[in-house]
């Protein structure tokens, strides 16, 4: 079985679990706690992406109570057998229909949602920077430190020490090769 890596930790690990609301297959937790760290990220695009489940299932006239061999879930959870004698569809309609949507699927969605994929660990990297930016900031106010002394990456994984005389200013990469002075509480 493959190894996948959890959307919060990367731990890889055989058997992670989904979020249970929008189901998607790209976030994937290794734990309760990993879930709960990502929450304030994940929540707003699981909204969005449960509620166009709900609608596109509703569009396609698809009941999520009623399952693929034609049996339905009642009430108490137990599962009846549906016949639906209006509809006689035969059997080999039935598999030009499946093969069509699998082919929808494969041709469509799997692109659609590697792409999406793709955007939304950009945006949490870029998130997660922004974040540790904000955290650094709130150090240097709350040490209010004058001067500060730290390690930076040249490439490669090379460091070299570097000091910074005045805390006071902050230059941001705002892309292309530029970058914005700022003040701490800017």
């Amino acid at each position: 079985k493959l190894m996948e890596k959890c959307s919060v930790c990367k731990e890889k690990k055989v058997t992670l679990q989904r979020c249970s609301r929008c189901k998607d297959p790209g976030v994937l937790y290794c734990s309760v706690t990993c879930q709960r760290k990502d929450w304030p990220f994940h929540k707003v695009y699981c909204k969005i992406r449960a509620e166009k489940e709900e609608k596109k299932e509703e569009d396609l006239g698809v009941n999520p109570k009623v399952k693929l061999d034609g049996s339905k879930v009642n009430q108490s959870g137990g599962v009846e057998q549906v016949i639906d004698y209006e509809r006689n569809v035969t059997s080999d309609e039935n598999k030009i229909k499946i093969r069509q949507y699998e082919a929808f699927i494969e041709d469509k969605l799997k692109v659609d949602l590697d792409y999406n994929i793709q955007q939304r660990e950009k945006l949490y990297k870029e998130m997660s920077n922004y974040m540790e930016l904000s955290n650094n900031i709130k150090m240097i106010q709350s040490q209010k430190k004058k001067k500060l002394t730290s390690l930076t990456d040249i490439g490669c994984k090379f460091f070299v020490q570097t000091e910074v005389e005045d805390t006071s200013m902050i230059f941001i990469n705002v892309g292309l090769g530029f970058h914005v002075e700022f003040t701490l509480e800017e």
